[in-house]
């Protein structure tokens, strides 16, 4: 194709394109994206060079190198929209037919093929190396040479670029790594089969760069090797170094050498932390539950690690005080929460790695209370409630310690159609302010105070002492825990 008909076709799909000079009489048959100097610069392509806030297309002509055309990004992250273009202009030049019917012999071999034989067959087929890294980026497992890199710093890279399995508009999900990153830079796409992570399928830019056609062939090939992967059971390794640190946090109350181990496994020893034990509401396994929560909670949180244990599906994630008490936390697991049809049960925060046995212990047994109907159930919400579970007898202990002006309030209810019990609830979870009680019940304050005028004459409450406040909320929570057990006590309803 003309240089001239290529850029004019371009710039229709990226408004922005800015033409510098098409005066040039050459045709262009591949667009290839460098990151570094190019020992062969064919005279046939145009290059694509990655620049601070902007992008840049040359040509090499006459030993120089002639500006064609610039596209600013404008804030833009440089690499998704590199890859936009790349993927565009390669359809500009090739069309749809060969890459369509490159797709059908990749998968055609690996009906037959193994998985080994499906990532090489890929890996000829785009003429450059392949590889697969796990969900964490600390380990290459499957490679069709040997991989240049297994450091850690890939790792980092994907927890600042939050995944995104979009099927259409493909360069959404494919990550170009920068040389600071990994030695060499490396083209990430996300694999997984049928709604599970396995991995990135890893392209390394080596000497020659990476051309329009790779791009799209490696977008159209990783649902194959995912497929081949799946099929062939192959499973990642991601987070097994870790899992075994996480394991022996849960077994060994001795922590002298846990700062050793986890040195060894180049992961941090947190002095900040939560345990998280996630519950399954469709059967998954506990081993294909902890893959996903490496996968979903790394690029969001400092640290995870995560593995199967007893059967259970157990992660400890990595923070401050602040980011437990914010609700940050909370928002990231109720996101989750649906994505994995899952119920998570998180520990408090604690500092000393040595208390993990115990933690464990107290998120196995707040996950068997029934008062947990939420998605994501905080332990120190539970303390009370595990108390409670521990009183012997306590189906006909615990209705004795409802407090007398709590059952008087509650008959009154009962007897005269009146709300003043849900009233005392609503002023209590108010933390004993009047404007934001009336705001909850959605009444007038001059209805609320004559409300709270009544429940003073019933019951001869003093509603401004914080000591009768408490007691008061802790027959509220009595009440909730019988109420989970199906036990009514005599006089209140629910």
């Amino acid at each position: 194709m003309l240089l001239t008909d290529f850029i004019h076709e371009l710039s229709v799909h990226f408004a922005d394109l800015q033409i510098i000079n098409t005066n040039l009489d050459m045709t262009i048959t591949e667009v290839t994206l460098i990151k570094h100097d190019v020992p062969q610069v064919r005279a046939d392509h145009l290059y694509l060079d990655v620049r601070p806030h902007k992008l840049a297309l040359n040509v090499y002509t006459t030993d120089s190198w002639q500006r064609v055309a610039e596209l600013p990004t404008r804030g833009a992250k440089l690499e998704r929209i590199a890859l936009a273009l790349m993927a565009t202009a390669g359809k500009i030049l090739r069309g749809d037919e060969q890459l369509h019917a490159d797709e059908l012999y990749l998968a055609t071999h690996a009906i037959a093929a193994d998985f080994a034989a499906t990532l090489n067959k890929a890996a000829h087929m785009l003429k450059a190396p392949l590889m697969v890294i796990d969900l964490l980026g600390q380990h290459i497992i499957a490679s069709s040479i040997n991989a240049p890199s297994q450091g850690s710093a890939i790792g980092q890279y994907l927890a600042d670029h939050i995944p995104a399995l979009t099927p259409g508009d493909f360069w959404q999900h494919l990550y170009l790594t920068d040389s600071k990153i990994s030695l060499t830079p490396l083209l990430l796409s996300p694999m997984a089969a049928n709604g599970d992570a396995i991995g990135y399928l890893a392209f390394p830019l080596l000497g020659d760069g990476m051309t329009a056609t790779q791009v799209r062939q490696l977008a159209a090939f990783t649902p194959i090797i995912s497929q081949a992967a799946a099929k062939g059971q192959f499973s990642s390794i991601s987070g097994q170094g870790r899992g075994r640190l996480l394991t022996m946090m849960l077994t060994a109350f001795d922590d002298s050498t846990f700062e050793a181990q986890f040195a060894r496994e180049h992961v941090q020893l947190p002095h900040g932390m939560v345990l998280l034990e996630a519950l399954s509401k469709t059967g998954r396994s506990s081993s294909e539950l902890s893959e996903r929560l490496i996968y979903l909670l790394t690029p969001l949180c400092k640290q995870v690690i995560a593995t199967s244990y007893h059967h259970h599906a157990v992660a400890l994630i990595s923070l401050d005080i602040n980011a437990y008490n914010d609700g940050t936390l909370k928002h990231i697991l109720q996101q989750l929460a649906g994505q994995l049809e899952c119920q998570f049960i998180v520990s408090h925060y604690y500092e000393r790695a040595r208390d993990t046995p115990n933690v464990y212990k107290i998120c196995r047994q707040v996950s068997q209370l029934r008062t947990i109907s939420e998605d994501v159930n905080f332990c120190e919400d539970q303390f009370f409630a595990l108390m409670l579970a521990k009183l012997p007898q306590w189906e006909t202990v615990l209705p004795l310690f409802l407090n007398p002006s709590f059952t008087t309030i509650a008959a009154y209810d009962a007897q005269n159609r009146t709300e003043l019990l849900p009233t005392l609830r609503a002023y209590l979870e108010a933390t004993c302010n009047l404007t934001a009680t009336a705001h909850a019940l959605y009444i007038h304050p001059n209805t609320l105070c004559a409300r709270m005028q009544r429940i003073t004459e019933i019951s001869g409450l003093d509603i401004k002492d914080a000591d009768v406040c408490f007691k008061l909320a802790a027959s509220f929570a009595v009440q909730h825990f019988l109420n989970a057990y199906q036990i009514e006590p005599d006089g209140v309803t629910h």
